[in-house]
């Protein structure tokens, strides 16, 4: 187990589990020590397990059995289920290059095409550009380079992966509705995805085999692949993919639901069948550039909830953990990520400033994770847990069920003093028993963590870290300040091999107190007391592995995930008059027992079992203590429970006793040392005992100890440790039953685009019950929903309700969806609204969903129907205006004519007159007379045509006028037709539109009539 690998990874389907009441008996309560005087772990195979029950093998099965494996109980009696998730299902994938060209000095900063033109290879098939400083040297890696192809070293193609995974129909089908889908490594299940519900909303991920066809496509056809008769080819060849597929479970489905599915995107897929051991062995212990696996089935366990999740956007999603291809072992190709590794960091180190800067990196880490895909995740498992009716001091761990700790230690039947519990295995290759590089399968760590005590832990209920063995006080100057290291705390230094003071001035974010109490002076399994010297070796060899560049670069994959967890631990500081261990850290959290979880080193072996390890591993090089540098040096790993290691490891022991090897620099302090000579030879005898006795060398000091170990018989047998010393009665790790919160949504709401909608939803609290007391926890629910467009797949609002009463036993809340989201709704378009309640108590969150259609706002309608109404009524008033004009130009024209046809009417006959009266009394000749009379009448004439013209042009702009009257007429003619149409709107509407046009006709009559 590495030092500071999280204990909890908050990944699975969380359902309440049934309420059971229990009395715990005296049996139980009497002594200290594990609630069973024996637990014997025994492989049973899926199928047979309601044979054991039923022949009286078995108490309690702990591996997940599935909803297809339930029919093999029937007739079985005095057995109870317990539904519990316990594991999830994931797909990992390949993206190493095919080829990987150096460049010179720093290249990360520059443009694709400058790199592409560097290389003298297309821009499109460059697959991750990372830069060394170490060594100078930029890595350009290839996704294809002529010759061969790696798809999934294509980002886009990796993305196009997520639609080919019919996550419903495997939840529905395979795991019979055990369960749940996923898109990301939390799922709606978990605590903390109340803050990144959204962004998987948003994200779109869905069984869509089409789009994911054009993904495919794009990306391939980009970087020179073809594809011929429905199957990609590239330089001529096939694209073929090696997918490793997992035999012992629903796994096998899974994958062959998945490959064929690829085979329909046009690949080759070469199925690779394999159980536990082998698969892994492929996948995680060769060179990921070997391209000996392209894609693996992962299942992962349950360790307990996580309230504020730190660590699995790091295990899940980020290189420098060590879970991502590459798996950071020296010599391997590695993944590489830089901004996930900042930001997971950040997380996990404590580097955020506050509880929203917090919330923020952990949605950003989250939608780079996803939009990454190198891990894309399918479905939390329900796994169902068996036990006897009778069985007793069964916790609710929301996190883990049945494999919980709590219960591993607790549980026990009145009826007998020993059980069994039956497992899919024992032992498999892949069970290393070493807590520098083993534990990382479920098999090792269900036993183990019966054995040992950690400092700390996770609330069963509600993922919040809390004290196990130990009490602890934390003073911390963060999230911007720092505190002074006092000069008397001590640091390892690796290049010396010896505890120091720290230097002057050394500063730190926070110190942690804690009180050993329970550890200093107690024994471990094999007698020995616990002492300081066990503390400082604990953390010594920590330091030296991840520090003693040796060490370090012999199991690289272990010293390189570690470091960055030991860089920030500043400085120790024993008290040993009061049993206290300062830890002077570099760590922040907004809760404090974040914090004191964050630097809680749990003493998990006693100091020679430690530093046997380390000499036969980094001083003999006889054995490795991971799997990787094991494959990479042709070395076994160093496995505590097999008989031979275990040994060599005795032998190792007498050897250094017999040579007086006191290794006391790792219990010295510049204050003197923590353990004798005599003390040290003492320790290495009672070592050689215990391998004698028991036949391994795992050593701890739990409720129980490990007795026995058979590999090949498949069994191990626990046994409880009695030894006066050991602080804890079996009711200890009892710590209740809980139901979670529930969720009802009373009645759909009624959306109308454009108005605001509230609704109600109904919170059934959270209730816990202990030594048959039930509690009912009103306090501390938030209740959020999220509104997504049936159509689209989009998120088009997250938003929070409001608790409207709360009483005893009910809680009702309102969700007001703002007018501004229904305006963007389409009529008759379908919505589905989520509600989401968390629960501070018992974190796992009630889930209800409702579809709605929206409906067209009925006013909404008569504004779109009466619109062209208004324009023809707009139009037809310009149109009045302008005539309007027209008529007064004309009136103005009619009068001024006329005044010009009396005035020069007038004058000519004026003239006339004049001339017959000028003309009556002289003598001239009648020929004289009509000569001028003429001229006059000549005169007169003209002037007459003028205003002839004149007439004629008034009467051309008075046609003209007319003409338009009559179009006007026309219109208003077609306005009413419209209006009378418009038989859905409201009476009022209709009348208002009548008389509009009413007003408009009387309008255009009033300017056709003459003036008076």
């Amino acid at each position: 187990m590495n030092a500071h690998k999280l204990l909890a990874i908050s990944l699975l389907l969380l359902l309440a589990l049934p309420t059971i009441s229990y009395t715990l008996t005296a049996f139980a309560q009497q002594q200290v020590g594990g609630a069973s005087e024996s637990i014997t772990y025994t492989r049973v195979v899926l199928d047979q397990v309601g044979e054991a029950f039923r022949a009286g093998q078995i108490d309690a099965y702990i591996f997940g059995l599935r909803a297809s494996q339930l029919d093999q109980f029937q007739g079985v009696q005095n057995i109870r289920f317990i539904a519990s998730p316990a594991g999830l299902l994931s797909l990992i994938v390949n993206p190493a290059p095919v080829k990987t060209v150096n460049l010179s000095g720093d290249w990360s900063k520059k443009s694709l095409d400058d790199i592409a033109k560097a290389i003298g290879y297309p821009k499109e098939v460059i697959s991750q550009v990372y830069y060394d400083p170490d060594k100078g040297v930029t890595f350009v890696d290839l996704a294809a380079d002529g010759q061969n192809i790696n798809p999934f070293a294509l980002k886009e193609v990796r993305w196009a992966l997520n639609f080919i995974i019919d996550r419903d129909y495997i939840v529905n089908n395979i795991l019979r509705g055990y369960g749940a889908p996923m898109t990301t490594f939390l799922s709606y299940y978990d605590p903390s995805y109340i803050f990144i519900s959204d962004l998987v909303a948003k994200s779109g991920i869905g069984y869509n085999p089409a789009y994911a066809r054009q993904l495919v496509e794009k990306a391939l056809t980009k970087v020179g692949a073809t594809l011929v008769d429905g199957k990609w080819y590239y330089a001529g060849k096939p694209i073929q993919v090696i997918f490793i597929i997992r035999t012992e479970d629903e796994r096998r489905d899974v994958g062959d639901l998945i490959a064929s599915e690829l085979e329909r995107l046009g690949f080759v897929v070469n199925r690779q069948y394999l159980p536990f051991g082998q698969a892994l062995a492929i996948v995680y212990d060769t060179d990921p550039k070997e391209l000996k696996w392209h894609l693996y089935t992962e299942g992962w366990g349950k360790g307990a909830l996580e309230r504020y999740d730190v660590g699995t956007p790091a295990q899940m999603c980020a290189p420098w953990f060590g879970y991502m291809p590459g798996w950071q072992t020296e010599g391997y190709w590695w993944y590489r990520n830089d901004t996930i590794d900042e930001l997971t960091q950040k997380l996990y180190f404590g580097k955020f400033t506050s509880y929203d800067d917090y919330v923020q990196t952990y949605r950003k880490v989250t939608e780079m994770c996803i939009q990454e895909s190198v891990r894309l995740w399918i479905a939390t498992r329900m796994d169902i847990h068996v036990v006897r009716a009778d069985m007793q001091g069964i916790t609710t761990d929301f996190g883990a069920g049945l494999r919980s700790p709590f219960n591993l230690k607790g549980m026990f039947t009145p009826a007998k003093k020993d059980i069994t519990i039956g497992h899919l295995w024992v032992y498999t290759t892949r069970t290393i028993w070493n807590i520098y590089g083993g534990f990382t399968d479920v098999y090792s760590v269900d036993i183990e963590r019966a054995t040992y005590d950690p400092l700390t832990w996770r609330d069963p209920f509600n993922g919040e870290p809390i004290p196990i063995r130990v009490k602890y006080t934390v003073y911390t100057a963060g999230p911007n300040g720092t505190l002074t290291v006092p000069s008397d705390a001590i640091i390892w230094d690796a290049s010396q091999g010896r505890w120091v003071n720290v230097a002057p001035g050394t500063k730190a974010v926070s110190v942690i107190k804690y009180d050993m109490s329970l550890f200093i002076g107690k024994k471990w399994h094999h007698g020995v007391t616990i002492t300081w010297g066990d503390i400082l070796a604990a953390w010594a060899l920590w330091f030296d592995l991840v520090y003693n560049t040796t060490k370090a670069s012999f199991e690289s994959s272990i010293a390189g995930v570690n470091k960055p967890f030991f860089d920030t631990i500043k400085g120790l500081r024993i008290v040993p008059e009061n049993n206290t261990l300062e830890v002077y850290v570099d760590y922040w959290h907004f809760d404090p027992n974040y914090i004191a979880d964050y630097a809680a080193l749990t003493p998990i072996n006693p100091a020679e079992l430690l530093v046997l390890q380390h000499v036969i591993v980094f001083d003999m090089q006889k054995y490795s203590l991971s799997t990787t540098t094991a494959a990479a040096k042709n070395l076994p790993t160093l496995n505590l429970v097999l008989k031979d290691h275990a040994t060599d490891l005795a032998n190792l022991a007498q050897k250094l006793l017999s040579a007086g090897y006191f290794p006391a620099k790792y219990f010295t302090t510049p204050k003197g040392s923590f353990m004798t000579p005599d003390e040290w030879r003492a320790r290495l005898q009672a070592f050689i005992n215990w391998v004698n006795t028991h036949g391994h060398a795992w050593i701890s000091q739990g409720p129980y100890y490990l007795d026995s170990f058979d590999d090949k018989a498949q069994k191990a047998v626990i046994k409880a440790f009695r030894d006066p010393s050991y602080p804890f009665a079996p009711d200890f790790w009892v710590r209740g039953t809980a139901s979670a919160a529930s969720l009802t949504i009373p009645a759909a709401p009624t959306i109308i685009v454009g108005n605001a909608t509230s609704f109600t939803v109904n919170v059934i609290p959270p209730t816990v019950t202990k030594l048959g007391r039930t509690s009912v926890l009103t306090g501390g629910i938030r209740v959020q929903f999220i509104i997504k467009d049936v159509q689209t797949n989009a998120v088009i609002y997250v938003g929070e309700a409001k608790l409207l009463t709360a009483g005893a036993t009910l809680l009702t809340y309102q969700i007001t969806i703002p007018a501004e989201v229904t305006s963007r709704m389409a009529p008759y378009s379908t919505y589905q609204i989520q509600v989401l309640a968390f629960s501070e108590a018992v974190v796992v969150p009630a889930f209800a969903t409702v579809t709605v259609q929206a409906q067209p706002n009925p006013a909404a309608i008569i504004g779109q129907q009466i619109a062209p109404v208004q324009q023809q009524v707009t139009e037809i008033t310009q149109r009045m205006q302008e005539l309007e004009k027209s008529l007064a130009s004309l009136r103005e024209q009619f009068g001024t004519i006329g005044q010009q046809i009396g005035q020069q009417v007038a004058t000519a006959l004026e003239g006339l007159s004049k001339l017959m009266q000028e003309q009556a009394g002289a003598t001239r000749s009648i020929a004289d007379l009509v000569g001028n009379l003429s001229s006059q009448v000549t005169t007169l004439g003209s002037t007459v045509d003028k205003l002839r013209s004149s007439v004629d042009s008034l009467s051309s702009s008075v046609n003209k006028v007319s003409s338009d009257v009559e179009d006007l007429r026309s219109e208003v003619s077609s306005l009413r037709d419209t209006v009378n149409s418009l038989s859905s709107l409201n009476t009022y509407v209709i009348i208002l539109t009548v008389l509009v046009v009413i007003s408009i006709i009387m309008n255009i009559v009033l300017l056709l009539r003459p003036r008076k």
